[in-house]
């Protein structure tokens, strides 16, 4: 169950719900909920996680989970990108680097630096509205 977990982790770029856990492992829901509950009791109890008991799906608020998530469409946005777009937006937003820091190292002017970031940023920004990943996750910052 944990694998087809991970598996529609990657397919949904979400947490899965209980009821799609079970569709996609031909499991019944039921047998979805007991192997959770013992996953759960194998381990210490995260506190973030609930029971959404109107749709009796497990919901969880683990926003370290959101991160990875989120960095996954990151990732997979960025290969909209040529290899010196990925790498300039790489060391501005993930390395912290200034424009003038970034120029120097790629060899171009600050200015440029800050072109390429603008029209790689609206790429990104494009590529997410198309796919509607904007609206349903926390990567409404780059919108």
């Amino acid at each position: 169950m944990n694998a087809a977990r991970e598996q529609l982790v990657g397919l949904l770029r979400r947490s899965p719900t209980m009821t799609e856990i079970a569709e996609y492992g031909g499991w019944s829901e039921e047998q979805v909920q007991d192997a959770l509950t013992a996953h759960d009791y194998r381990y210490t109890s995260d506190l973030n996680v609930t029971w959404d008991n109107a749709s009796n799906d497990r919901v969880s608020h683990d926003e370290g989970l959101d991160w990875v998530e989120d960095r996954m469409l990151i990732d997979d946005l960025m290969q909209q990108l040529g290899a010196r777009e990925r790498e300039i937006v790489r060391m501005r937003f993930f390395g912290e680097m200034s424009q003038e820091a970034i120029g120097t190292r790629v060899g171009v002017s600050q200015m440029h630096v800050s072109r390429l970031l603008r029209r790689s940023l609206d790429t990104l920004r494009a590529s997410a509205q198309t796919l509607d990943l904007v609206e349903n996750s926390t990567l409404r910052g780059i919108a």
